[in-house]
């Protein structure tokens, strides 16, 4: 999964598109890698055509407990190709090892989930998905099964990536909106289902 950040930049996590040949989107859209980061496991993305959707990056810090939607497409073509959305809280703080740079979060994600946006309650981009903890390596390690222990890198550390690469995010786009009203109208076409070849 990724998404726009402006009318012609998309963002994934860079396990999506890391030793691809060829990224697209699903219409066959050719897409150039143009930054990524292995460490933050996130990716930069060009489109040549320009969006008219795009999502705004959240402004406010990350709280413990506030509600997050994810949008993206799990097991993409196997189950469907409809956009997903599943929604929880922020769970903690912090990621594996209390690394500061993300924070866990409930809303159920499934392989294919990778890339996609983690939606605050007015609309904005609070994170980027990018894991969840591995159910064999608990079951082993503990002998119980995880619920929902996801991760997100955080929204800075998103925004400073972008800086740094020169592809900042946009304003504008589909701005804030109240997700109790269910997505807008062109949220469809903000998120979008990226394809390796």
């Amino acid at each position: 999964s990724g998404f726009y950040v402006s009318s012609r930049v998309v963002v994934t996590a860079d396990h999506v598109v890391d030793g691809c040949p060829r990224v697209a989107l699903a219409d066959g859209t050719e897409l150039t890698v143009v930054a990524s980061d292995a460490d933050l496991d996130v990716a930069a993305l060009m489109t040549p055509e320009r969006s008219r959707s795009w999502l705004s990056l959240a402004s406010g810090k990350v709280r413990l407990g506030q509600r997050v939607h994810a949008a993206g497409f799990p097991y993409y073509s196997i189950a469907g190709t409809s956009l997903n959305l599943t929604s929880g809280n922020v769970s903690a703080l912090a990621g594996v090892d209390d690394d500061g740079r993300f924070f866990s979060f409930t809303a159920p994600v499934q392989p294919g989930n990778s890339g996609g946006p983690l939606i605050d309650a007015r609309g904005s981009v609070l994170g980027l998905v990018v894991a969840r903890l591995s159910e064999d390596y608990i079951v082993e390690a503990t002998g119980s099964l995880p619920q929902n222990v996801n991760y997100a890198l955080r929204e800075d550390e998103l925004a400073d990536f972008l800086r740094r690469s020169g592809v900042a995010a946009a304003d504008g786009g589909l701005g804030r909106f109240d997700m109790d009203d269910g997505a807008p109208d062109g949220f469809e076409q903000a998120v979008v289902p990226i394809l390796c070849r």
